[in-house]
């Protein structure tokens, strides 16, 4: 016979029990989340669940359960909508090594031999040469300043060691200002920054939650699946912010050379610059923030350029925060809206014909209080490579 002590704790056994399950069924629903937008070289967009991936098509499941085939020489970029919140990485604590090519790779520096190489949690062992190297932050992903005239070693003290970095391997061999060779083993490194010249990316491009940035060939997506490639393990959604097939034609906003200037009828003693986002985004396009009231000017690498992004409210301004919007490609306006706190983004596609794009922030009847404006995943996407 049970007792009413014994039934209670099966009750409750019971109960933790379904909340556990229900928890799992929850994990593993957004492990296999596939739903994706994918935008075109020509800046047409679709948006529903990713079932294959590979060199021959790009295969989508639209919410009315029909499927859409796309080439994927046309697509730009595949963006996974997953909940990835603001395409930060989560993990902090390990280190970055960036090459010239522009990928990432988190992790930890190991040796082979007198071989320098760099342990990924996913791609394994990379192998790179010392003029591949741009940068290698050994505790934490954010890179470090960018060498110009010379390279820069950190040590763990904080002492500043530059010259000419000579190789990288089990030590750091350097030649310094006094043409004085310095051997520095590995473990009293902080950092290092290397002045090598950077070239184009020449394969798909893969951005992931947890900051890498890397080369995929030989792949092929499937639900259930995940992303495979010969030698690695399968990746599953979830890991996956984004895919540009041809990286080369995308080109964050937050690159280009920006100005502001105060509007005529809106004088102000001092307008804030631009303000970029550290950090590692999707797409390598780091939000842009711009208070208002100002008109903001970039030049853009050629005209003709597709611009895309989001017009956003941030969360901690759309209390009050009320103002107009004009884009305007050269001297011509191609866009006016509103933003407040009942409508507080808008997306934007537009084909631009000159190679300047201005953005004017009005404050309206509100007054400027709050009036902040924040691009999120703004890019370029040129008209060919």
């Amino acid at each position: 016979m049970i007792t009413p002590q014994q039934s209670q704790l099966r009750r409750l056994l019971i109960s933790t029990t379904t909340l556990f399950v229900g928890f799992v069924s929850v994990v593993s629903a957004s492990d296999r989340s596939t739903e994706v937008r994918i935008v075109e070289w020509d800046l047409s967009e679709t948006r529903g669940d990713l079932e294959v991936l590979d060199d021959q098509r790009a295969s989508v499941r639209g919410v009315d359960g029909g499927s859409s085939n796309l080439a994927p020489k046309n697509i730009a970029f595949i963006e996974f909508l997953h909940d990835q919140g603001s395409g930060r990485p989560t993990v902090r604590n390990p280190g970055m090594l960036v090459l010239n090519d522009g990928t990432r790779y988190t992790g930890w520096p190991e040796s082979s031999g007198d071989r320098f190489v760099w342990l990924n949690w996913w791609c394994g062992t990379i192998r790179p040469e010392t003029d591949e190297i741009v940068s290698i932050s050994r505790f934490n992903s954010e890179e470090p300043d960018e060498a110009f005239d010379e390279d820069v070693v950190t040590l763990r003290n904080k002492d500043l060691i530059t010259g000419l970095v000579l190789d990288v391997g089990s030590s750091i061999e350097i030649e310094n200002r006094d043409s004085e060779t310095i051997l520095i083993p590995m473990d009293r490194i902080e950092s290092l920054s290397l002045v090598n010249p950077p070239r184009d990316a020449s394969l798909p491009t893969m951005w992931l939650l947890q900051g890498d940035k890397v080369p995929i060939d030989g792949h092929e997506f499937g639900i259930g699946t995940g992303l495979r490639m010969p030698g690695r393990e399968p990746l599953q959604p979830n890991n996956i912010l984004s895919i540009a097939l041809d990286p080369s034609r995308l080109v964050p906003l937050s690159d280009c050379p920006s100005s502001v200037e105060v509007l005529e009828d809106m004088i102000r003693y001092r307008i804030p610059d631009p303000s970029v986002a550290s950090g590692t985004w999707s797409l390598d396009a780091a939000p842009i923030e711009l208070n208002g009231p100002l008109r903001a000017r970039w030049t853009l690498p050629e005209p003709g350029m597709g611009f895309i992004g989001t017009l956003t409210i941030p969360r901690t301004d759309r209390r009050v925060g009320s103002f107009g919007i004009t884009i305007k490609d050269g001297r011509k306006v191609i866009l006016k809206t509103t933003l407040d706190g009942d409508n507080p983004t808008e997306d934007v596609s537009i084909r631009m014909e000159s190679n300047e794009l201005t953005i004017e922030i009005d404050e309206g009847q509100m007054g400027p209080i709050q009036d902040v404006l924040r691009l999120d995943r703004a890019l370029l996407i040129r008209n060919s490579s």
